[in-house]
């Protein structure tokens, strides 16, 4: 056998290049390549990342929102414990107490006071009741005239006679230009008729300029705001 013949020093170090080396332009240890790999790599992460921020403030939201709800069917349709009497405000709770008192109301304003400007409303479980305060008060002063007087006298005998269970919550407001002593003085008005006095109060609302505005919110018995 004849042995190999010796290479040139200059063909062998020719022939080395650095590792990993493939090709002159398209070699995987190219710079170039690795960063223009990489970029698309962190948009990505980066997109995937704002996309699990948002969906995670959407998820926080609608927690808050389901659990407002879910409190709210709660209060409605709680059932009675166990062994205990069935009540209206058990069963059905404050949203079908607030929807008798607006019908004893309409009956009762439509019977009794056919010529009051009186507006009635429902707001979920809150009953409106709003007046004209220059039809509600004398001339220079916060005592109610004849008529609205006797209105209140009815209407506090409904307030202290809400349905097994519940309670009425009634907040008297007016806006600041018609004064707080007036709304105090409706307040005390239907107290002195008969209304708990511990579930009445006095308000300023702002938007409601010129007009008497009676918020009557229904409970359940030893509930509050």
């Amino acid at each position: 056998m004849h042995a190999a013949a010796p290479r040139p020093l200059g063909a062998v170090t020719a022939g080395v290049g650095n590792a990993g080396d493939d090709s002159p332009d398209g070699a995987p240890g190219n710079p170039a390549t690795g960063a223009a790999t990489t970029m698309p790599v962190l948009s990505l992460f980066l997109l995937l990342l704002a996309l699990f921020v948002m969906l995670t403030g959407i998820a926080n939201f609608e927690e808050r929102r389901t659990a407002a709800v879910m409190g709210s069917l709660d209060a409605t349709f709680r059932a009675a414990d166990a062994g205990a009497t069935r009540t209206l405000g058990s069963l059905a709770g404050p949203l079908i107490g607030a929807e008798r008192l607006e019908e004893r109301l309409h009956e009762l304003v439509a019977t009794d006071f056919p010529l009051q400007p009186v507006a009635l409303s429902r707001l979920g479980t809150t009953v409106l009741v709003e007046l004209p305060a220059d039809a509600v008060f004398e001339p220079q002063g916060d005592r109610p005239r004849a008529a609205v007087r006797e209105l209140l006298a009815r209407l506090a005998g409904l307030l202290a006679e809400p349905p097994r269970g519940l309670a009425y919550e009634t907040i008297v407001a007016l806006a600041p230009r018609d004064g707080a002593w007036r709304a105090a003085a409706v307040a005390r008005a239907l107290a002195a008729a008969g209304a708990p006095a511990e579930r009445l109060a006095a308000a300023l609302i702002p938007a409601a300029d010129g007009t008497l505005r009676l918020s009557i919110e229904t409970l359940t018995k030893g509930g509050g705001r």
